[in-house]
């Protein structure tokens, strides 16, 4: 009798943890399913290959601008930056893009005369190959005229400037340019950062190395591992990166970098971009899309 029982308290414990390790597994895959969808495009393929996870949006968007995957006769193609975060993703989910560059592309889209966009992805290495090489019509590619005055290369007036700032961890107790004496800073390889930079503190006649680092994410990891004292870029890449518990934005400017649409030299695309800035400035649009985004 004894027996018996022992056997069935085992049976109905061993039926209670498979049920709990069920539980648990489905658990870890809602979760995995929810959070997955939400992380930004890291490159270029990916963010082509999104088509994968189902036909993309072609709906009429906000700005009466249909997005297609690939370009077709009147269609116009934006180059979009893939390797900054917030700047241009794939949201798996609602199947569809988003980002502060997706929206700048389609309503330059619009006021340029299109009514269907692509978007391009790019990276800051070879955006501009994209460009001469007839990959995209224009870019946006947080494109800026202090590192984008290239033969061959169009640029229309500014539509933003930004602040370069340093960020550092809030307990490295640095506060002002002089606390940067002897210290290691860290920039993005080839931004209008480095050269910002390298300027400042020479004008200053304060003493820092640079490192150089390849993407975003590398250049705050070094921060945050202690390889570097503090890194530099804009405003805006910096609020999208740094951690705000541990993390601090310096309050004093390294200079400013200006942010323009480019077309290549000499296509009949360069002026209707150049007026589609205009207009968006004009009209608002831009300030709109760039205040959705935090800048």
């Amino acid at each position: 009798m004894e027996n018996r029982e022992r056997r069935q308290s085992e049976r109905a414990g061993r039926r209670i943890y498979i049920v709990m390790a069920v539980l648990w597994l489905l658990a870890a895959i809602a979760g995995f399913l929810f959070f997955v969808p939400f992380v930004e495009m890291d490159n270029p393929l990916n963010f082509i290959m999104a088509s994968d996870y189902g036909k993309v949006n072609t709906n009429e968007s906000k700005e009466g601008v249909r997005v297609l995957l690939e370009p077709d006769e009147g269609t116009l193609s934006v180059g979009v930056r893939t390797d900054l975060k917030g700047y241009a993703g794939y949201d798996r989910i609602r199947n569809e893009f988003f980002g502060v560059e997706i929206d700048m592309a389609k309503s330059l889209a619009e006021h340029m005369g299109f009514d269907k966009v692509c978007f391009v992805g790019v990276t800051l290495n070879d955006r501009t190959d994209a460009l001469l090489e007839g990959k995209a019509d224009c870019l946006v590619a947080a494109y800026s005229r202090e590192g984008g005055a290239l033969q061959g290369i169009h640029l229309s007036e500014d539509y933003l400037t930004q602040e370069e700032r340093l960020v550092v961890r809030r307990s490295s107790r640095i506060e002002s340019p002089e606390d940067l004496e002897g210290t290691l800073i860290g920039v993005r390889a080839r931004s209008s950062s480095d050269g910002n930079v390298r300027s400042y503190f020479a004008d200053a006649g304060i003493d820092v190395s640079i490192q150089e680092y390849g993407d975003y994410v590398a250049l705050f990891n070094a921060l945050w591992r202690g390889e570097v004292d503090a890194v530099c870029t804009n405003a805006a890449v910096a609020k999208n990166y740094f951690d705000s518990s541990q993390d601090e934005i310096l309050p004093f400017s390294l200079g400013e970098t200006h942010y323009v649409v480019a077309t290549r030299e000499g296509a009949d695309l360069s002026e209707k971009a150049d007026e589609a800035v205009r207009g968006m400035l004009s009209d608002g649009s831009m300030e709109n899309i760039l205040k959705n985004w935090g800048m």
